[in-house]
């Protein structure tokens, strides 16, 4: 979307050139006046051919209403959990907390919040001064995914929110 002069919006990077094997962009619910949304897709091969890849998704949830926001993650889990793929990593900015109807949506539906799996959910908003956990890496299935670390890192200066560092094994079936 248009921002200050320039663009805004979502994407997924990779240090591994050619690494993202497929993407698809998503819209999200929004309610007129509020800024448009969507869910980035990237499937990588990070095992290389004749391996499974790993659907990555990332996203950034309204901030402007509860009632979007849940319509987003509704469409987000309708999205992600009709699909063929067995597995996904999902990150972003969620703008909800883990005491709010979206985050319970997001448990409902089998996502693993992998600060939580450690017990190590801190405050990502904001980055000079963290008060609020809205900042998620998610998981699932749980079967699949073994949490070595997370962590909100203390990085004021990069973003308005503070980075999340998560380290996930694969466990291979």
């Amino acid at each position: 979307m248009p921002f200050q002069g320039s663009g805004y919006g979502n994407a997924i990077l990779t240090k591994v050139e050619n690494d993202i094997a497929d993407a698809e962009t998503i819209p999200l619910p929004a309610q007129p006046g509020q800024e448009p949304r969507a869910l980035a897709i990237g499937e990588f091969k990070p095992w290389g051919e004749g391996k499974p890849s790993v659907p990555f998704g990332g996203t950034h949830l309204c901030h402007q209403s509860a009632e979007t926001r849940l319509a987003q993650v509704h469409q987000v889990n309708e999205h992600l959990l009709s699909s063929p793929r067995q597995f996904y990593i999902l990150a972003g900015d969620f703008n909800f907390t883990p005491d709010s109807v979206p985050y319970k949506a997001m448990i409902d539906a089998n996502w693993v919040d992998t600060a939580t799996a450690l017990g190590n959910a801190k405050p990502t908003y904001s980055a000079a001064e963290p008060m609020m956990h809205i900042d998620y890496v998610f998981v699932q299935p749980a079967s699949l995914w073994r949490v070595i670390d997370a962590q909100v890192l203390d990085e004021p200066v990069a973003s308005d929110h503070a980075p999340v560092f998560v380290e996930l094994e694969y466990v291979w079936p």
